[in-house]
């Protein structure tokens, strides 16, 4: 503030520096000798305390206007930062019902959207793509083609604020439940299950928001039992999904749910043999609750 004080707003002396500033006359005074120790510029000092500038260094003026420049720069960012949309798909599914001689269980597959930007939602397009392995066939007859449709390797959803007439989403809410679907899974699928159902948001066409809910992470634990299958232990993330979170948290101080991305809570644990303390993260959203290496001593 003090080199753009002088090198811009040409101001002459700590007096009128410190008026400007609003800052105190002593501190002014150090950070002037500092610049004189360096060179930047040539001070005389008064009776009274006054300090006059009388030269100004090239340097310090092209540092200025360096400063200036990346000052402008993070304006610029920051008001694209705030004109972003970015919307959180919230995820909930549950086993709802089973056909026993069929041997297929039934879960429900339902999407509502948290607005975490500064911007109010007007529009929107709600994507979510079932493999076609777990895709309910039953859905070919009772939804429209513009909801509905079937690829090559995947089930698509669509629904749009077409769907929802009046639909406004403000900053922070959360939207009642936009997307109402299911998929299943047939008894001798548990065992090896695989693959995502991918949920995509756009607003004005542009991608806002995605998340990857794994099939395999959310198999009905009664149902697994009564097939006398192992649940997994330990971690139900992937070792790089991890590894994302752990290297997140120790750069910026947080991490995000890499299967619905909401915040992270976030509980670090000290322990005498490694440096980096181990993570307890959960989420707020999915329930999701792992204990994660910090990472050996380096």
């Amino acid at each position: 503030m003090v080199i753009h004080a002088i090198a811009f707003n040409e101001l002459e002396d700590n007096f009128s520096i410190s008026e400007a500033l609003n800052r105190p006359v002593l501190l002014i005074n150090f950070i002037l000798d500092l610049l004189e120790n360096r060179g930047f510029v040539t001070q005389s000092k008064r009776l009274g305390g006054k300090s006059v500038i009388s030269k100004v260094s090239v340097e310090m003026k092209r540092i200025a206007r360096e400063i200036a420049a990346r000052e402008k720069e993070t304006v610029a960012n920051q008001r694209s930062e705030d004109s972003q949309v970015i919307v959180v798909p919230v995820i909930e599914s549950h086993r709802t019902s089973a056909d026993n001689a069929g041997e297929i269980d039934y879960y429900a597959f339902r999407v509502s959207l948290r607005n975490v930007s500064s911007k109010t939602i007007r529009n929107f397009r709600l994507e979510v793509e079932v493999p076609n392995a777990y895709a309910d066939p039953t859905h070919q007859g009772s939804i429209a083609e513009n909801v509905r449709r079937v690829g090559g390797n995947s089930t698509r959803y669509r629904h749009t604020q077409d769907q929802f007439p009046g639909f406004v989403l403000y900053p922070s809410d959360v939207s009642p439940i936009l997307m109402n679907t299911n998929y299943q899974m047939r008894f001798d699928q548990y065992e090896k299950a695989t693959g995502e159902i991918r949920v995509s948001v756009y607003v004005d066409d542009e991608l806002a928001g995605q998340a990857e809910y794994s099939i395999r992470d959310n198999r009905n634990k009664d149902r697994m039992v009564q097939l006398g299958i192992d649940q997994p232990a330990g971690n139900s993330l992937t070792e790089k999904q991890l590894q994302d979170i752990r290297s997140a948290y120790f750069r910026f101080g947080q991490a995000r749910c890499p299967k619905d991305q909401a915040g992270l809570r976030v509980t670090e644990l000290e322990s005498d043999e490694q440096v980096m303390p181990q993570l307890i993260v959960t989420c707020p959203l999915c329930g999701l609750n792992e204990r994660i290496d910090g990472g050996a001593n380096q």
